[in-house]
């Protein structure tokens, strides 16, 4: 039976710590031995890793749904640990490298958010670390109380286990250790991981970790280290899926050329949340300016838009309201205020305490969601973010 619900467990088997002497270092031990997701955490989670620069939301999650269909076939929907299936072996071979690649990203990411890093950005896009070293790692990750980490992914379903071990031990020291203590993303990188993902078995699939040792005698200031960069590029990544790429690059720069900037807002588990739906700015604008009141009279229904696939993302109000203001208003300052993550409560509410989740939508802790309108008779009405005043207008 093909993986639709089921919620999946991936144990950690193998952890490596790795001493440093660089007194900014820190060090972070990995907290937890198992990460559990259901099909749209590990959907939604690929989708967000897999573009270095702005995507169009409506490739993004047509792109979603792509991943859907390939994985759902290959991971059964009744044992509690995630495996991929025999079935998977005849695919071709690029198809299996991008398999691969694709889940075994995801699955860090996941790994990640539940070691309580929050906000994430591709390295590039976060600038900084060691110029003369041209092997990067994949992602930067910030979040309160964990500090900011370097990861790297790896992923295979062929070879031999030692020989996977070498990999994930060269993406550790090639990709992440020469650029630990460096400024990324305006904070001192203290420590960082390479998540292997081994996917080789039909029954049991199995994460092996190294990670950053924290030192006999710790060095560096323990403050809080400032993430308001980290914050600003990862939300440029949630707009630029819930909304536009137009509206992820702005973010990134911090100003508009527009004074009103047009979302649709819907209701969903008892919040709020801001999504654009895959239509372009002038195609919103003139969408809702044409048949505002007839839109707004009948909630702006699933079945009178242009839907472009079954899953869509979006931004928890509150959340996208914050990061809005923040990094777009007309108050923002160098970037040294900061979004707090969406509160533990609400992404449980969200998703019926993770566990019993009926497969209608997935939220991450920064505050996006992936939905599967497919299972949620979702209504609309249009709403306007005046970037002037820094307020969403209903």
């Amino acid at each position: 039976m093909a993986w639709t619900s089921k919620p999946k467990n991936l144990a950690t088997t193998d952890t490596v710590g790795h001493v440093s002497s660089d007194p900014n270092i820190i060090g972070r031990v990995p907290a937890n031995t198992s990460v559990r997701f259901t099909p749209l955490d590990l959907y939604g989670a690929t989708a967000r890793c897999s573009h270095l620069s702005f995507v169009n939301p409506s490739i993004s999650t047509a792109e979603s749904d792509t991943v859907k269909k390939l994985v759902e076939p290959h991971v059964d929907d009744i044992s509690h640990d995630f495996a991929i299936l025999a079935s998977a072996d005849k695919l071709k071979d690029f198809v299996k490298s991008y398999f691969t690649g694709t889940v075994a990203t995801g699955l860090a990411y996941l790994a990640m958010i539940n070691e309580s890093y929050v906000w994430s950005d591709h390295f590039e896009n976060a600038g900084g670390g060691k110029a003369n070293h041209t092997r990067k790692p994949d992602f930067v990750f910030g979040g309160h109380g964990v500090g900011v980490a370097l990861m790297e992914s790896k992923g295979s379903r062929s070879g031999t286990l030692a020989g996977f071990d070498r990999d994930v031990l060269d993406g550790y020291t090639s990709q992440i250790e020469p650029h630990l203590g460096s400024t990324v993303g305006g904070a001192v990188a203290t420590h960082g991981y390479c998540i292997g993902a081994w996917l080789k078995s039909t029954t049991k699939a199995e994460l092996r970790v190294h990670y950053t040792k924290v030192p006999a005698t710790p060095g560096g200031t323990g403050a809080r280290p400032p993430l308001a960069t980290i914050q600003r590029h990862n939300f440029a990544t949630a707009f630029s899926l819930a909304h536009s790429p137009q509206l992820g690059a702005e973010l990134r720069l911090g100003e508009s050329r527009y004074s009103r900037i047009g979302f649709l807002r819907t209701h969903w588990r008892g919040r709020y949340w801001l999504t654009y739906i895959g239509l372009g700015m002038s195609d919103l604008r003139r969408y809702v300016e044409l048949d505002f009141e007839l839109l707004y009279f009948f909630g702006m229904n699933a079945s009178s838009l242009p839907w472009r696939g079954p899953l869509i993302f979006a931004v928890e109000e509150t959340v996208a309201v914050a990061a809005l203001r923040t990094f777009l208003g007309r108050d923002r300052s160098s970037g040294a205020e900061e979004v707090s993550p969406l509160e533990e409560g609400v992404r449980r509410a969200a998703g019926e305490h993770r566990g019993e989740e009926d497969g209608e939508g997935a939220v991450f802790p920064d505050g996006l969601a992936i939905l599967d309108r497919a299972r949620i008779k979702l209504k609309f009405e249009p709403v306007f973010w005046d970037v002037r005043a820094a307020r969403l207008l209903l």
